[in-house]
C-alpha cells in the first residue's frame, strides 16, 4: 500500500497520522493541533486530502482529547461527526486495532 502523507503546503491546517487502514475504514489520528488547526476544525480539509484513498470506506479519528470520533463523508465530501461511543462495539474495535501493546497494557 501506498504511504499517503499528510500535505505540508500550509503549516495551519490540520495534521495527522494514519493508525490503520482497512476495506472497511481508515483511522487516523490528530497530530498537529499544537501547532495549527485540530481534525475536528479542519475536518473539510481532512476530508479533502483524504477522499482519494477512501473509496467508501468509514474516517475515524482520535481527537486531539484521544477520543474516537468519526468524520462522516457524502460525496466525497464533509457531512458531519458520528461519535463511536453511541456504538461501543465501533470504538472498542477500533482501539483494539490502533492501541500499541506492551507488557503493561491490560486487554479489555
Amino acid at each position: 500500500m501506498k504511504q499517503f502523507k499528510t500535505p505540508r503546503r500550509d503549516p495551519y491546517h490540520a495534521q495527522w497520522k494514519i493508525l490503520r487502514s482497512t476495506d472497511t475504514a481508515i483511522t487516523i489520528e490528530d497530530t498537529g493541533h499544537t501547532t495549527g488547526r485540530s481534525v475536528t476544525n479542519d475536518a473539510e480539509y481532512v476530508v479533502e486530502q483524504l477522499a482519494p484513498i477512501l473509496f467508501g470506506r468509514r474516517l475515524l479519528y482520535f481527537d486531539s482529547m484521544g477520543e474516537l470520533d468519526e468524520i462522516l463523508i457524502q460525496n466525497n465530501q464533509f457531512a458531519g461527526f458520528h461519535h463511536p461511543r453511541e456504538a461501543p462495539h465501533v470504538e472498542n474495535s477500533a482501539r483494539e486495532e490502533t492501541a500499541p501493546r506492551d507488557k503493561n497494557s491490560a486487554a479489555t
